[in-house]
């Protein structure tokens, strides 16, 4: 990942992480506050998600592979954060997140 003028661009891996993640097409440039918000806000969608599902009564295998796969999901999230505030530092930049 590279930041250029406010614009987080994500290399072919990181595309293909997310877009199977989303199971949708992504873009390869975002402004960086939009994508760090976008993980923010995936990240806080699927632990609530998983919360959900751990309150159920009937744990069943298929529960533990909706977790597991959630958890997958936030940790994606939070590996694309990281690379892109590195990213940032190493141009010499901060983000700031409002």
């Amino acid at each position: 990942m590279k930041y250029s003028e406010g614009n987080l661009i994500m290399d072919e891996d990181e595309m293909t992480m997310l877009s199977q993640a989303l199971m949708s097409e992504v873009e390869p440039v975002y402004p960086a506050c939009t994508l760090l918000n976008e993980l923010d806000r995936m990240k806080a969608e699927a632990g609530e998600y998983i919360q959900k599902i751990e309150l159920e009564e009937a744990v069943s295998p298929r529960h533990s592979l909706k977790i597991g796969i959630t958890r997958l999901l936030i940790k994606i999230c939070e590996t694309l954060q990281d690379r892109g505030y590195a990213a940032a530092r190493e141009a010499g930049c901060s983000i700031r997140i409002h």
